[in-house]
């Protein structure tokens, strides 16, 4: 059916077992450019600017959320940053307060709002 081998399509399970519980980054970043995506982020959301949130994120990126059972959540995932931009500008235009002020601060060490 995948064109490839049985001995193949095992060693390509295996290493993407490796690589789920290995919970390795993909990358590391520095704090400054942590706090740099992350102020970005929220003046295109606060702005409500489509191409610049599109920018922050790449083109294969899929939105996971969560509620939790006590907040809303989307039900199914996004693909792909304008379809991911739109749903976090709708979002924050339906449920975010008009009055509120995001603030950068320091969450289990990492910069967060």
């Amino acid at each position: 059916m995948l064109g490839h081998s049985e001995v193949n399509c095992r060693q390509i399970l295996r290493r993407a077992r490796q690589h789920v519980t290995g919970m390795r980054p993909r990358f590391t970043a520095s704090k400054r450019k942590q706090n740099d995506l992350l102020e970005r982020f929220l003046q295109a959301t606060g702005s409500g600017d489509l191409n610049g949130l599109v920018s922050l994120l790449t083109q294969d990126a899929v939105l996971h959320t969560d509620g939790g059972g006590k907040a809303i959540a989307v039900p199914n995932l996004i693909y792909g940053a304008d379809n991911i931009a739109r749903a976090i500008l709708g979002g924050s235009k339906k449920f975010a307060p008009e009055n509120l002020d995001p603030q950068i601060v320091q969450l289990n060490g990492e910069p967060g709002s």
